[in-house]
C-alpha cells in the first residue's frame, strides 16, 4: 500500500525543499490513502554553532506548518531525559506507541498536552541513517479508534524514504546556515550556489563600517586567552547583532575588529543603516560596560571608521583558499580613518563621502592627511552631549 507514496517520496518528494512542507504533502497523500493522520511532527540533530536540533510540522486540522531551529540546551535536555516521545524514540532506537484514548500517555508532557486537545493516538518511530539514529518522526490522529495496526504498518514502511529526505532537506537547510554564520548571509549563499569562481566579482556601492577595539593589545598581556576570547565573544555578539538589524553584512573578522557592508540600496539609505548600527553598536557597549563595571572588571572602548565608496565585492585569494570580500580603495580608506577614530578620541569617524548622505547632525573634525592617500580627508563626528 505504501509502495507508491514511497515512489513519490524518492521522486517528486526530494523537490520540495521545506521540510514542513514535505510533511504537509506527505500528511495529504496519507489521507487520501485513507490513513487519517492529523499532525506530523520530525525532530532530527544537527550540527551547527548555535542549534542542536530542527524541528518540523504539520497539523490538518489548522493547516498550521513550520521549521524551527532548536537550541543546544533543549535538545541535550530532551535526549539526556528521554521524556519525550522524541527524546525516547532518539534514545532507545524504538517505536513508541501511545493510544491516548486510552489513557496512555507515559507522563509525558507532550502526550498529555495531545490527548487534551482532542488526539487519539500517536506514534512515533527513530529515524536512521547507517543505523544511527538522526531524528524522529511522530504521527497523531483524531479519529475515533485511533490508527489500524495496517495504518501503523503503512507508516512505519514508510519511514525509511521518508528519513532521507528530511535527511537531505536538514543538511541542505543547516549547509546554507553553517556558510551564512561563517562567510556572510550573501557570501554564504552566494558559496551555497556555486558562484566559487576565484576572480568572479562586481563593482558595487556601499557603505563600509569597520571596527576595532582601543586597548586590546595590552588587554592580551594582562588576561589569559579564555578572557580575552569571552572579551571578544561579547563585543561582536554586539556589533553583528547590531549590523544584521539594519540590514548590513558583516564580512570577516580581523582580529579585534569587524568588517562590513550596507549594500543593495540607495546610498542616503545604505549611509543611514550604517550610521544606526554604529549607534546601536555603542549604545549596546555602554550596557555591557555598565555590568563590567559592576563585576569590577575594565570598560571596553570601541572605534568605528565609516565611508562610502566603490568596492570590487566578489571571490579572492589563492587557487585553494579563497574568501568572499571587498577590495579597493574605499575600503582603505575605511581603515585609516577608522585608526584615526582613536587618534581623535572620537568613538565613531565619519568620511565626508558617508556624511553627505546622511541627515543627522555632524560635526567637522577638520581636515586630516592620512597614509597611502593623496588628499587630505575631512573627517566627521556626532557632536558631544
Amino acid at each position: 500500500m505504501a509502495t507508491h507514496l514511497i515512489r513519490w517520496l524518492l521522486t517528486d518528494g526530494t523537490k520540495i525543499e521545506a521540510t514542513h512542507l514535505l510533511l504537509k504533502a506527505t500528511c495529504t497523500h496519507l489521507r487520501h490513502m485513507g490513513i487519517p493522520v492529523d499532525r506530523t511532527f520530525v525532530g532530527s540533530v544537527v550540527s551547527h554553532p548555535q542549534v542542536s536540533g530542527m524541528s518540523s510540522m504539520y497539523e490538518h486540522p489548522t493547516s498550521t506548518s513550520r521549521d524551527l531551529l532548536v537550541p543546544n540546551e533543549i535538545v541535550a535536555r530532551g535526549i539526556q531525559q528521554g521524556d519525550s516521545p522524541i527524546g525516547y524514540a532518539l534514545n532507545t532506537k524504538q517505536n513508541l506507541r501511545a493510544q491516548l484514548q486510552l489513557g496512555q500517555t507515559f507522563q509525558m508532557q507532550d502526550l498529555i498536552e495531545l490527548r487534551e486537545s482532542g488526539y487519539t493516538d500517536y506514534v512515533a518511530f527513530p529515524l536512521l541513517l547507517h543505523a544511527e539514529p538522526t531524528g524522529a518522526i511522530a504521527f497523531a490522529t483524531m479519529r475515533g479508534g485511533g490508527f489500524t495496526d495496517e495504518d501503523i504498518h503503512t507508516l512505519e514502511q514508510l519511514t525509511p524514504a521518508l528519513s532521507m529526505v528530511v535527511a537531505q532537506n536538514t543538511s541542505e537547510r543547516i549547509q546554507l546556515e553553517l556558510l551564512q554564520n561563517y562567510l556572510g548571509r550573501d557570501a554564504g549563499k552566494k558559496v551555497y550556489e556555486g558562484r566559487v569562481h576565484r576572480g568572479e566579482s562586481q563593482n558595487i556601492r556601499a557603505a563600509i563600517l569597520l571596527t576595532d577595539l582601543r586597548g586590546y593589545t595590552q588587554a592580551n598581556h594582562r588576561h589569559p586567552p579564555e578572557v580575552i576570547l569571552s572579551l571578544l565573544n561579547d563585543v561582536f555578539d554586539i556589533a553583528v547583532r547590531a549590523i544584521h538589524t539594519c540590514e548590513g553584512q558583516v564580512l570577516k573578522f580581523l582580529g579585534d575588529g569587524l568588517l562590513a557592508i550596507f549594500a543593495d540600496a540607495p546610498a542616503n539609505i545604505a549611509c543611514d543603516r550604517a550610521f544606526v548600527a554604529s549607534t546601536k553598536i555603542h549604545h549596546a557597549l555602554y550596557e555591557l560596560n555598565l555590568r563590567r563595571n559592576r563585576q569590577q572588571r575594565p570598560a571596553l572602548k570601541l572605534g568605528i571608521g565609516l565611508h562610502y565608496g566603490d568596492v570590487l565585492y566578489g571571490n579572492v585569494g589563492a587557487s585553494n583558499r579563497q574568501d568572499f570580500t571587498v577590495i579597493g580603495s574605499a575600503v582603505n580608506v575605511a581603515a585609516r580613518i577608522e585608526s584615526l577614530s582613536s587618534q581623535l578620541d572620537e568613538p565613531t569617524l565619519i568620511s565626508k563621502q558617508f556624511a553627505e548622505f546622511v541627515a543627522h547632525k555632524l560635526q567637522s573634525r577638520g581636515k586630516h592627511t592620512v597614509r597611502g592617500i593623496p588628499e587630505p580627508l575631512e573627517l566627521f563626528a556626532v557632536p558631544r552631549q
